[in-house]
């Protein structure tokens, strides 16, 4: 049984979503029983306190101070910036880092953030030479220059933005593919008649259905964006998945409606919902705007991470698929341009879609997969070195 150790930290759950896809695409390309995987939050597992709880202030950095995050994502460019911040990591990490490898024998490591590439790189050729060591990037246009290795075996990249990006620094062309976002594979597999699904949901069959989402946490401006739609006066229906919020929860299921309305806390069909569904309201998350491109849907963008998700606003607006909607009447003008006062779709909304089509690459996941298995090969399993770190 060949080992392959995902390497994420939980800043956001893009990554742990695609260490996940990853995951379930690999049990469903590989022989039963032939792989074995983990996934290691390098800052939780492998430091002590307080450096062990760093990545738990991402969230609240980028929910209250976001022009903070945006000004030490790209003050963090230079190359001397990006030298101590790789020596600081490793002095940091390093030792927890070395230790997993010897206890995890991993045959393959698969980093799935930017963060700690050079480092990961660096303790792994001391302490494992001979294990190859993939970068899957997640950041669908502007990813940040940690995120590139020359050392690395191999790179999967979302997008040809991102390959250029790579090559910029350092990566050679030989080593990269274009594969995609990944994303679980379900979200490929057919969920039924959009008419069939929303009468399941309890909405009207015949009309458009928007759907807003706030990730798992239920953040954003969840509220005003629904209120949004409910004046568009567009024959509309409307499904607000709240996640964990059950603030928002409370507050929008008491709430009086103009408009046929579902309000839902966390669920784990998104898969589904996103096929009932005719448009998406959502944040720029990579994983997000992957999932409904799959689905074939137009995207209403209202927020972004500054940094790396304004790259994943101008990637899927520039490629016809979305709108940039930050305030709500914003909103409702998209609406009215996607569908006409009767609630039929619009020639643009059709345009839309086919763009979505177009961008989606549902199997991302399924081929970086095959690109892991053909690493492993027949190796032997590797003995790790006990060089120290």
């Amino acid at each position: 049984m060949k080992r392959v150790l995902f390497l994420i930290a939980d800043t956001g759950g893009g990554h742990r979503a695609a260490a996940e896809a990853l995951v379930a695409a690999l049990e469903q390309v590989a022989e039963p029983g032939a792989v074995a995987c983990r996934i290691v939050d390098f800052m939780k597992e492998t430091a002590r306190a307080p450096f062990n709880r760093a990545g738990d202030m991402y969230g609240p950095v980028v929910n209250y101070a976001p022009w903070l995050w945006g000004l030490s994502f790209y003050a963090t460019y230079p190359r001397p910036v990006r030298w101590i911040g790789t020596t600081y990591i490793e002095k940091v990490y390093g030792a927890g880092l070395a230790r997993i490898f010897r206890e995890e024998r991993p045959d393959i490591v698969v980093s799935v953030h930017g963060l700690a590439t050079t480092a990961v790189a660096r303790v792994l050729r001391r302490v494992a030479p001979q294990t190859p060591f993939v970068v899957v990037v997640t950041d669908l246009s502007v990813a940040h220059p940690f995120w590139f290795c020359p050392d690395a075996t191999a790179y999967y990249v979302p997008s040809q933005d991102v390959a250029a990006r790579a090559r910029r620094y350092g990566v050679p062309a030989s080593r990269i593919t274009v594969a995609g976002q990944p994303i679980h594979p379900r979200f490929g597999e057919p969920q039924g008649h959009p008419a069939d699904l929303k009468r399941a949901f309890g909405l009207p069959p015949d009309r458009p259905l928007v759907l807003i989402m706030g990730g798992g946490e239920g953040t954003g401006p969840l509220r005003a964006q629904a209120e949004a739609v409910a004046q568009s006066g567009l024959p509309l229906s409307l499904m607000v998945v709240c996640g964990r919020n059950k603030r928002l929860y409370r507050r929008l299921s008491a709430q009086e409606w103009p408009l046929p309305t579902v309000v839902c806390g966390f669920v784990r069909d998104i898969p589904t919902r996103m096929a009932a569904a005719d448009v998406l309201i959502t944040k720029a998350g990579p994983g997000t705007i992957a999932e409904a491109l799959t689905a074939g849907r137009p995207l209403l963008i209202g927020e972004y991470i500054p940094g790396q998700e304004a790259g994943n606003v101008s990637w899927v607006v520039d490629g016809g698929a979305a709108f940039y909607t930050p305030k709500p009447s914003d909103i409702i003008a998209a609406l009215h341009q996607l569908f006409d006062t009767a609630g039929r779709p619009t020639p643009r909304y059709e345009a839309m879609a086919a763009h979505a089509r177009r961008m989606a690459q549902p199997d991302a996941a399924l081929t970086i997969a095959r690109g892991l298995l053909d690493l492993l090969g027949d190796r032997p399993a590797p003995t790790p070195s006990a060089a120290a770190v």
